[in-house]
């Protein structure tokens, strides 16, 4: 058995709903907290980079959502509906070094859990769960940045709390339930 030593690093994280990595290997976090996106590099010190103010997304505790870096380094955040009058949401926040602000928010019906871009640019692959009918319209979606749905996958009631998505190097989708 190896044992691997290192040092330990602390940061007030609040029960984080999602931990993504980008492609510089930047630690991505959503949480239902005050800055509820936060940035950490992978450096030694795990520094904190940038933070998203719960005023422009706000996550809820004991749900899903999630934070993912474009390449363009606008933010892609799925977040879960407050109500059943207030919808989820897929939010793409413009960050800049003055001021954070929303360019895109595409509402949905039902819990946005996960969000990611797709192979084709301005489309997202977003997971919706139906929480409010007990998953009769859970449902994997494609959608542009008018929130025009290109595609929609459930036609057969085969998705019913869906949590999570990865989208393979050869375009398949893989959804966890």
């Amino acid at each position: 058995l190896d044992i691997i030593q290192g040092p330990i690093f602390f940061e007030n994280i609040y029960n984080p709903i999602s931990i993504n990595m980008t492609n510089s290997y930047q630690y991505v976090i959503a949480q239902p907290y005050t800055n509820s996106v936060a940035c950490f590099d992978s450096d030694t010190a795990n520094t904190l980079l940038w933070t998203i103010s719960s005023d422009l997304v706000s996550y809820t505790e004991g749900l899903l959502g999630s934070a993912f870096v474009l390449n363009n380094n606008n933010v892609l955040c799925a977040v879960p509906s407050k109500s059943s009058t207030v919808k989820g949401q897929v939010i793409i926040i413009k960050r800049t070094s003055t001021k954070d602000f929303p360019i895109t928010t595409l509402p949905q019906d039902g819990d946005c859990v996960y969000a990611l871009p797709s192979e084709a640019s301005g489309e997202y692959y977003v997971i919706v769960d139906d929480t409010f009918t007990n998953g009769k319209s859970s449902k994997l979606l494609r959608v542009n940045s008018s929130n025009k749905v290109i595609k929609s996958w459930n036609n057969n009631n085969l998705l019913l709390h869906p949590k999570g998505l990865a989208v393979l190097q050869n375009g398949d989708l893989l959804v966890s339930e």
